[in-house]
């Protein structure tokens, strides 16, 4: 498979510490832990050494008890089965992670019918390094699941999610981490794209507590890039997500819930355009239930040190046709340049109460309107600067209007900008100073979207 620049720098990085490691702990076990090894060459009936490796990931997980390490060799894997990694309850996690600098690929087109790649349940578990693709269904898989970490994987090309937690029951997935993934090409059921069809998110958490996606790439989807449906205690922090279906970042009913310091842009490339305009940057609202899981509205909710340019909305509410408002809302910190609708969209709701709108720098582009909040009520705007359009219906105290001269650089390729909010560059009134997050690197053009079955 060829992969990009940015997908061979992470697993690079990856392995290297890896490989660090291996004189110190490597693929080696904690002391009375076991090592196990996996090789597109192995035979599940070996004993799992390094000279006589297993042949997939499902008979290692069987083997494996807490504090024991799966090492994955390098090379493609053609499983005709679902893996299943199965967690043994341990206080000490079970690691699965590439042998040294190997780069081990999971092609799941092999698996017949409509069948997840890999699936994680239990407790204590760790995936890493490790490219799935061709999935005729979700591409990595918690199920029920709690103290799970899926790091520096890359999955695309897949019929539905690329990383969906969920269980039959919300509120069961507990404490999992998504961090420093590549998540493109997924949400094919979806291609191309139609709005009159059903589409699943590319990372998606469904009724799950303690759920974050840190630093992860999630771009070119035909569905929602990162989308939080009924979670508690949840964020989604310092991603880099361009060019999905609908919205880039979306949080449908969430409770404690926080979107800070992401990385939210468009390209204008149209394949992902729903009704002709581009996602929407970051998105909260209130969908009728899925799953039988119940509604659970949105209460304390934080948008915060984002940056979201050329989308559809800046930041928006949306109701859909529930209602129920936002209770406790915290928009502050954000740089929002450029919407082809509107820079904030917030309906009003008679249910709205505790919105607060602060701190922010809000650039308008090309005559397009700066919001469109009509009659809302119990909102607190203060302290933002605007330019490029009328914003008197969230004008507040302390507003600047001013152009902060700020540039993006190629809206293809944009980089995250470092606003010093210093008094001497917008004010005495604007003194709040951006937090630095980690935004993953501008990934190469992806290839086109692979059809299940072409090599």
């Amino acid at each position: 498979m060829s992969r990009s620049t940015l997908s061979s720098n992470i697993i690079t990085k990856h392995c290297a510490g890896f490989a660090v490691g291996a004189v110190l702990f490597g693929c080696y076990a904690s002391v009375g832990a076991s090592t196990y090894y996996v090789s597109p060459s192995g035979d599940d009936h070996n004993g799992g050494s390094i000279n006589a490796p297993l042949a997939s990931l499902t008979e290692a997980s069987r083997r494996a008890m807490p504090g024991d390490t799966v090492c994955m060799r390098g090379g493609v894997y053609r499983w005709t089965q679902r893996q299943t990694l199965k967690a043994r309850n341990g206080a000490i996690p079970i690691r699965f992670i590439p042998y040294e600098s190997e780069h081990p690929e999971f092609d799941a087109s092999g698996i017949q019918g409509k069948v997840d790649a890999v699936t994680i349940s239990g407790t204590g578990l760790s995936l890493s390094g490790l490219e799935v693709y061709n999935s005729r269904k979700n591409g990595i898989v918690v199920w029920g699941g709690s103290k799970i970490r899926i790091k520096d994987c890359i999955i695309h090309d897949c019929v539905e999610s690329g990383v969906l937690g969920t269980y039959t029951q919300p509120f069961i997935v507990n404490d999992v981490t998504i961090d420093h993934c590549q998540v493109y090409h997924t949400a094919l059921v979806n291609f191309p794209a139609n709005p009159k069809n059903l589409w699943p998110p590319a990372i998606f958490a469904n009724g799950a507590v303690d759920f974050k996606v840190y630093s992860c790439t999630v771009d070119d989807n035909y569905g929602e890039g990162i989308d939080f449906d009924r979670c508690m205690n949840s964020s989604m922090q310092a991603n880099r997500v361009f060019d999905n279906y609908s919205v880039n970042l979306y949080l449908d009913n969430g409770v404690d819930c926080a979107i800070l310091g992401n990385l939210s842009y468009c390209t204008d490339n149209r394949k992902f355009f729903r009704d002709g305009q581009p996602a929407s940057g970051i998105q909260v609202a209130i969908e009728p239930h899925t799953l039988n899981f119940p509604t659970i509205g949105l209460h304390r909710i934080r948008i915060a040190d984002n940056m979201v340019t050329n989308c559809r909305y800046g930041i928006s509410y949306g109701k859909y046709g529930l209602g129920g408002g936002v209770q406790d809302l915290t928009v502050e910190n954000n740089t929002v340049i450029g919407a082809t609708q509107a820079l904030v969209h917030i309906p009003d709701d008679p249910s709205h109460s505790g919105l607060a709108f602060r701190n922010n720098v809000m650039v308008q582009k090309n005559g397009h309107q700066m919001t469109d909040t009509p009659g809302i009520r119990d909102l607190h705007a203060d302290h933002n600067m605007w330019f490029g359009g009328d914003a008197s219906a969230l004008r507040g105290k302390g507003d600047v209007i001013k152009d902060p001269q700020l540039s993006v650089g190629d809206k293809r390729r944009p980089q995250m900008l470092r606003i010093s909010r210093k008094k001497s560059a917008y004010g005495r009134e604007l003194g709040a100073r951006r937090i630095s997050y980690e935004i993953p690197p501008v990934p190469d053009a992806r290839p086109d979207e692979k059809k299940m079955g072409d090599s």
